[in-house]
């Protein structure tokens, strides 16, 4: 061996006789024995102050030390009168927290884990063979300073010695209860009535300083020493509440499931934010889910490079940033617009990497809209739990949490966040979903977070959807056949306008396209007019994309506009059709008029010849005539006169001459 590897070795065989040496000697300045074998009457037995029990609600820090083990670790404990929060610091472990209140768990950094009872919680302030000899059940520093005022001790009197402990001078009680084959040593350390008073005005003299308990054999060696000094000690107000809700971002195992306040229906709509913190990008996103006709329309700015939801791993058109995506799971179509310009990007097959696209049956390679719970977090059997409030922009908010495994390593927890009371939103009152959080770790163990924030949610269930821009107008090709109108029965322009101009227009679209049994996203322009006691309605119906769909379950084939029209034209020849509008809860029946369906001509015919209303030529012309008439006979008659006037003048002046 190298004389640098025997000089390590000598150096650590120093060190290793150093703490066998000291390690004694620590021992016995800690936890030395002071209590005698034989109990001296002739000393004064003085009690502890009943005035050290901890009443009422109160915060503590202690150092706790075993020293027996020689670990130390720092205890907060912070109690009122319904809830109890412990927070345990050490070297070896994370701060691990234990709350006890309306649910009993603990948590680190990392986990959290809901806690049967109180009982469950570790030893704290002793350690357990400790507790076991000095039959201490209890958890907090209360119940322990109770516990000692109360212990039956053979021998107990002040030390005549004072020391500074944390500051204050302290007065030393000693309390013994020597037993067959053990003895039992308390020694506490207390500020008294003329010891210096805390720096904090809501604690009065006397307070326990410090603890120091110790069990000893018959042959007086130890057996454990505990020391417990309180560092700090706060008396908290009556009306304090704890601040035990459930930490953000982790999933507490082994809480009881509950029921959220709303869960997804079939027929929604929804506007929300979704923030990638780690990214730092916001995208506006607009939804609207129909699980009755298999339709998924979503409008968003994607940026490249950006966690974009729902997005999946699809790619989409260069240079379309404000883009419309529309799927139409029952034909396999799907449809990307580009919404700053309101043009048809493509239309294609429903791309299968895209968010809302799940596969329902491998071997055949079919695939599905995706339940709503399943956009959202990827589940539709995930069980949530509730977590208590939570105060987010001032807002206090009920808390749900639920956990999805993706494999053993990679996981994602989802926060879903109410409004605690009803909330008025548009006509509903009702707890309304605020927002979504969801914790990402993947498989390298790195976490992200993404937050939805909700502007809207509307149920769309029992009413009609409103949302104009679902048109897939500009992707439509138009044909002859598809120029349409027909007659609705019994109404005026202006009761549609009561109803709502957008339901009538919605209720109107879905009752064409299954009596025409064509996609609804094919029925589009509408427009209204009075035309003397009936109101007719103008719409257009695309024709057949003729592009090759996706292996949707369930898909239906697309059919040309002429077969559409042919199909809606023998329903209506035979009967009314009859579809509701919802004005609130209240349905309104609304009818199509039986054999009222037209196709609006390609061509119009002339316009009809005007009728006149005036003067003919050949009345202006008399006219014009009898005019030059009267005005000839005007110039003569004045001629005439003036003739005559002249002639009877120059007569007067040849008489008077």
């Amino acid at each position: 061996m190298s004389e640098d590897g025997m000089g390590v070795l000598y150096d650590n065989l120093i060190m290793n006789w150093y703490w066998l040496l000291i390690l004694p000697v620590v021992l016995v300045n800690c936890c030395q024995l002071k209590c005698r074998k034989k109990l001296d009457k002739r000393l004064k037995k003085d009690p502890l102050p009943k005035a050290l029990a901890l009443k009422g609600n109160y915060k503590t820090v202690v150092r706790h030390t075993d020293w027996l083990k020689r670990t130390t670790n720092l205890i907060t404990e912070s109690r009122t009168t319904n809830q109890t929060e412990i927070i345990i610091t050490s070297r070896s472990i994370n701060a691990t927290h234990f709350i006890l209140g309306n649910h009993n768990y603990t948590y680190n950094e990392t986990s959290c884990a809901a806690l049967p009872s109180a009982a469950a919680l570790p030893a704290l302030y002793v350690q357990p063979n400790l507790a076991e000899i000095y039959d201490f059940a209890g958890i907090s520093m209360a119940e322990l300073i109770d516990f000692l005022l109360k212990f039956n001790f053979n021998d107990h009197h002040l030390e005549n010695e004072t020391e500074i402990i944390g500051g204050i001078d302290a007065v030393f009680w000693l309390g013994c209860s020597i037993r067959t084959n053990e003895t039992l040593q308390l020694e506490v350390a207390f500020a008294g009535d003329r010891s210096l008073t805390s720096y904090s005005s809501t604690v009065k003299n006397p307070i326990v300083l410090s603890l120091r308990l110790a069990a000893f054999h018959s042959n007086e060696t130890l057996i454990g020493c505990d020391s417990v000094d309180i560092t700090q000690l706060e008396m908290l107000p009556d009306d304090a509440q704890l601040k035990t809700e459930v930490p953000e971002g982790l999933y507490c195992s082994g809480f009881p499931e509950t029921k959220r306040p709303m869960m997804f229906p079939k027929k929604f709509e929804m506007s929300f934010d979704y923030t990638d913190v780690d990214g730092k990008v916001v995208h506006d996103i607009d939804i609207y889910y129909n699980g009755n006709e298999r339709i998924f329309w979503m409008r968003l700015n994607a940026q490249a490079g950006k966690d974009t939801p729902f997005m999946g791993n699809a790619t989409i058109p260069k240079g379309v940033s404000n883009i419309h995506v529309i799927h139409d799971f029952q034909y396999g179509l799907q449809y990307l617009l580009d919404g700053e310009n309101n043009i048809c990007s493509s239309i294609s097959a429903i791309d299968e990497n895209f968010g809302d696209v799940e596969t329902v049956n491998a071997s055949m390679k079919e695939i599905d809209l995706k339940k709503p719970a399943q956009l959202f977090w990827n589940s539709i059997d995930s069980v949530f739990y509730y977590a208590g409030k939570r105060i987010v922009d001032d807002i206090p908010l009920d808390v749900y949490v639920t956990k999805i495994s993706s494999s053993p390593a990679a996981s994602t927890v989802i926060e879903m966040l109410y409004t605690i009371e009803n909330w008025i939103v548009e006509t509903a009152v009702a707890p309304f979903l605020h927002s979504i959080i969801q914790y990402h770790k993947d498989e390298s163990g790195k976490e992200t977070k993404t937050i939805i924030r909700l502007h809207s949610f509307k149920n769309n269930s029992g009413s009609e959807i409103q949302r104009t821009s679902l048109s897939i107008y500009p992707c439509l090709k138009l044909v002859e056949d598809s120029y349409l109108y027909v007659n609705i029965k019994n109404a005026t322009l202006k009761d549609l306008e009561n109803l709502g101009i957008g339901r009538v227009r919605e209720g109107l679209r879905e009752a064409v396209a299954h009596a025409a049994n064509v996609s609804l996203l094919r029925i589009a322009n509408f427009f209204f007019k009075q035309i003397q006691e009936n109101v007719v309605a103008f719409f257009v119906i695309g024709e057949a994309s003729g592009v090759k769909p996706a292996n949707t379950w369930n898909r239906s084939n697309e059919t040309s506009a002429e077969s559409a029209v042919k199909l809606l034209n023998e329903t209506l020849k035979e009967k009314d059709i009859t579809f509701s509008v919802f004005v609130g809860q209240r349905p309104v029946m609304i009818s199509l008029s039986k054999a009222s369906l037209g196709i609006i001509p390609t061509a119009w015919g002339p316009l009809p010849v005007p009728s006149f209303r005036g003067y003919t030529g050949g009345s202006m012309f008399v006219l014009g005539f009898f005019m030059l008439l009267l005005g000839g006979a005007i110039g003569v008659g004045i001629v005439y006169f003036i003739w005559k006037r002249q002639r009877f003048t120059g007569l007067a002046y040849q008489v008077f001459e």
